[in-house]
């Protein structure tokens, strides 16, 4: 019997034990058929898979069942926390084929012993203040009795959310470890107990990040050197560019050189040295607040460059002193090694940042050299400001370093047709499998041709979009997801709506994301105004969720240095391969809020007349569900109250 059939039967068998009766997809039977083959052929795959699919099952059945060890990767912690708690353990439960799993998740999601250690030992005032500073006592103490029988020590397992700073206050970085071999912990150590879990199951469930640094690491994170993985799958896919861009790159922050101040307040005395790491904070903040959002240019950024240098010279002097330091206590050896630790791979990118600005290339703290172009620019988000590098390409590291040694699977509701060709994946299979959701009878895409484009006229745009926005909302009675490709738009229109409708509005960022979504699911006449980290990711099924707005499509910035770079090297029609499909991918992932569940009914507006006007319209268009399109307001008022009469 070849994997084929026997996926086939164990679909039929798994679906059947669902509580409340499961129904096998057409979709899902013939996504997890191309798996299966390409497993056995030893072929690479690219499916894009409608939502609604059913993919992970697809997925998993068949690689449980071709017995290759396998990692699942995937962007979002939600997917991999459904997968934990619900998906696999009903698979062992279900299937004849006996495997294990584990979920590993990245460093900090884990509870650090000896932090909590060093609580106990310092008193809890006087660690609070430092390394502890703005974390909530009673949380540290909800938290330290929990791990006490806690198995994972996983911040997802708490029975409560923790706020940032406790959570910093209990949890480490990889760049902050002790490392288990300095750490008197080391032997119980939780997240490296995770690590070795992966290792040794059959299938591993992690993310995006962590299985690119895998990569960077040849293997040495998900695997045990006698029995690497086979098989590798990606899903939510089309963040694998942009993820494996910033993972193999690096970012240097002026908070970094504040945080190294803090660790070594509790090392060394030297005032003036501790005072320097200070006015590096100050002087990397204030140059990249001037120069943010542009290209750094190799030997032309002098000012960068001196202070580049000046921070190696005052890291120097600061580890110097560390290592004369004379520490008995254990406590304070800890904190020593923690600073030498995390000093040495600042002192490291530091270097290969000035090296690279100077044109050099340059090693990373790894030790290994830099191959390709890599692209240094300025980065702000809100109030954060970064000096980042990376490549400018991934896909021959990828090349060279991953698709010769796995099977890889690539799958995602919305998968670019060009993310094969940009990821270098040699000769892959490609496949297409529609989503089972009735689209053309339960939904209206709706686009108001007679606003003018952002792009031309946006003061008249902004203007035309509120008076569509209150029509739409009243008619629909609230149940809106308003999405927005900028901070301005979103409070703008939040304002203006607050003042015209007589429904709730919540604005991103008024609670935690979690909490924000439950009290829009919650209260069915709500609506939610929300920006780019909403745009996926975001599952709220049934009746609180029927009408998604999108103020225009989201095309990158043209000022974006990464995909600016992108689009210089495609040459003339740069903007066509690189916005176009960037813009139709965050487009359709931001249509995708709407139909969650065979039941879900709604309208979709797009305030941006080039989706129904511009030459380029089709191809935008074609990245969409097979959705009933109207330019006509009132048959899109008319559509969402026969949803409630």
């Amino acid at each position: 019997m070849s994997l084929a059939d026997e996926v086939a039967i164990a679909i039929e068998e798994v679906t059947a034990a669902i509580p409340g009766g499961g129904e096998v997809r057409r979709g899902q039977r013939a996504m997890a058929a191309e798996i299966s083959e390409a497993i056995e052929a030893g072929e690479h795959l690219a499916v894009q898979a409608g939502t609604g699919t059913g993919k992970t099952l697809a997925y998993l059945i068949p690689t449980i069942l071709s017995g290759r060890r396998t990692v699942v990767a995937t962007w979002s912690k939600a997917l991999q926390d459904q997968m934990e708690r619900v998906d696999l353990p009903l698979l062992a439960a279900n299937m004849d084929k006996p495997f294990d799993f584990a979920v590993l998740k990245g460093w900090d999601n884990y509870v650090c012993l000896e932090r909590l250690d060093e609580i106990r030992r310092s008193g809890e005032q006087q660690a609070l203040d430092g390394l502890f500073e703005g974390a909530d006592g009673t949380q540290v103490e909800r938290i330290r009795q929990w791990v006490e029988t806690s198995e994972s020590g996983d911040r997802a397992d708490l029975p409560f959310e923790p706020d940032a700073n406790t959570w910093t206050a209990v949890s480490v970085g990889t760049d902050d470890c002790l490392g288990v071999a300095e750490c008197p912990f080391g032997e119980d150590c939780l997240p490296a107990r995770a690590r070795q879990r992966a290792r040794d199951a059959d299938i591993c469930v992690t993310n995006h990040h962590l299985y690119a640094v895998d990569v960077a690491l040849d293997g040495m994170l998900l695997d045990r050197p006698d029995r690497p993985h086979e098989v590798v799958v990606f899903d939510e896919a089309h963040q694998l560019e942009e993820v494996f861009s910033a993972t193999f790159g690096f970012q240097l922050t002026p908070g970094r050189f504040r945080w190294l101040s803090r660790v070594a307040r509790a090392v060394i005395s030297e005032t003036a040295l501790l005072d320097g790491l200070d006015d590096l904070h100050m002087r990397l903040g204030a140059w990249l607040d001037a120069h943010a959002d542009r290209r750094i240019v190799p030997g032309v950024d002098s000012d960068l460059d001196q202070i580049l240098d000046l921070a190696e010279s005052r890291l120097e002097r600061l580890l110097t002193a560390a290592r004369s330091t004379v520490n008995d206590d254990q406590a304070g050896k800890r904190r020593l090694t923690r600073l030498l630790k995390a000093g040495g791979t600042l002192m490291g990118d530091i270097r290969f940042c000035r090296d690279l600005l100077r044109g050099a290339g340059g090693e990373q703290s790894g030790g290994k050299k830099e191959e390709g172009d890599q692209l240094a620019w300025v980065e702000r988000s809100g109030t954060h400001l970064a000096l980042r590098v990376a490549p400018i390409e991934v896909g021959p590291r990828l090349a060279r370093d991953l698709w010769p040694r796995r099977t890889a699977v690539l799958t995602s509701a919305t998968l670019p047709v060009n993310l094969p060709d940009r990821l270098a994946l040699p000769g892959p299979r490609t496949s297409a499998v529609g989503s089972p959701f009735d689209y053309e009878n339960n939904s209206l895409l709706f686009c108001p041709m007679h606003l003018p484009s952002p792009a031309h006229d946006e003061a008249a745009w902004a203007a035309g979009l509120l008076v569509e926005l209150e029509h739409l909302i009243c008619a629909g009675g609230g149940r809106t997801l308003a999405l927005f490709t900028s901070w301005r738009g979103l409070q703008a229109a939040a304002a203006a709506m607050r003042s015209r409708v007589p429904f709730p509005i919540l604005e991103q960022g008024d609670l935690p994301p979690r909490a924000l979504l439950e009290a829009f699911a919650a209260d069915e006449e709500a609506c939610l105004f929300a920006t780019r980290s909403f745009w996926q990711g975001i599952d709220v099924p049934g009746p609180s969720l029927t009408l998604v707005v999108i103020d225009r499509i989201p095309f990158p910035r043209p000022d974006e240095p990464l995909t600016r770079a992108w689009r210089d090297r495609a040459g003339l029609d740069g903007w066509g391969a690189v916005d176009l499909p960037i813009g139709a991918l965050r487009l359709a992932q931001g249509v995708g809020r709407l139909i969650r569940s065979r039941t879900d009914q709604g309208v979709v507006a797009v305030f941006d007349s080039r989706l129904f006007g511009a030459r380029y319209s089709q191809s935008l268009l074609d990245a969409l569900p097979p959705m009933r399109r109207t330019a006509d307001r009132d048959e899109a008022e008319s559509f969402l109250r026969s949803l409630f009469s």
